[in-house]
C-alpha cells in the first residue's frame, strides 16, 4: 500500500531512463536533470515506507 502511494512506478520509471542517459543508452539531453526527480521519489518513497512500518 505505501509504496502506490509513493509513485513507486513512477520512480522506477525515472531511475531506468536516467540510467539510461548517464550511461549514453540514450542521448536526449532532455534527460540530463531527470536524478533530480529520481533522487525526490527516492526521499518521499523512503520517507512514507518508513512512516507506514513504524520506524
Amino acid at each position: 500500500m505505501a509504496l502506490r502511494r509513493c509513485w513507486g512506478s513512477g520512480a522506477a520509471i525515472a531511475q531506468q531512463i536516467y540510467y539510461r542517459y548517464h550511461h549514453k543508452q540514450i542521448r536526449n539531453p532532455a534527460f540530463r536533470n531527470l536524478w533530480l526527480a529520481v533522487n525526490y521519489l527516492d526521499h518521499r518513497c523512503r520517507s512514507i515506507i518508513r512512516r507506514a512500518s513504524g520506524s
